[in-house]
């Protein structure tokens, strides 16, 4: 029986989490993404030692997640969206439980193809994390549903 704690939280996998939020934040659209790339240089100074110090956090109990921040940001309609923006340190250890070998499989098999349209494995990553919210598909079903419905 694999130990799926030992496997979430070693510096390897929380490496390989590491890589996947910085190339989000690197292709992010979003103009709140630069907040976050000071963050990516300190991690990035930091090197292995944040990964070492991160795992032992993790393993000692001590790893408490922090409180995320909004900004908000304007939209096309003027309207204005407010988002959360998680530490990189959270979005690490986030990523790293989602890692298709130690959760993400079985979670992402529990979900409906046809009721769930967020945060599902991407495909284009060998299912290894997950994806954004696919709007297209929602308003899809949403308006086939209701159509029917008529």
């Amino acid at each position: 029986m694999k130990n799926i704690f030992k496997e979430f939280s070693s510096a390897e996998n929380l490496k390989i989490a590491y890589r996947h939020v910085k190339n989000e934040i690197l292709s992010s659209p979003l103009s709140a993404d630069p907040i976050n790339r000071a963050m990516l240089t300190a991690i990035e100074n930091l090197g292995d030692d944040f990964f070492i110090t991160l795992e032992k956090q993790i393993k000692n109990g001590e790893y408490t997640p922090k409180e995320g921040y909004f900004v908000y940001l304007p939209k096309e309609n003027l309207g204005i969206r407010p988002l959360c923006i998680n530490t990189i340190t959270d979005k690490v250890v986030y990523q790293a439980i989602f890692n298709h070998d130690i959760l993400g499989s079985f979670l992402d098999g529990q979900l409906s193809e046809n009721m769930c349209f967020a945060n599902r494995l991407n495909p284009e990553t060998d299912g290894f994390y997950f994806t954004h919210y696919a709007w297209g598909s929602f308003w899809y079903m949403a308006t086939r549903t209701v159509t029917e419905a008529l």
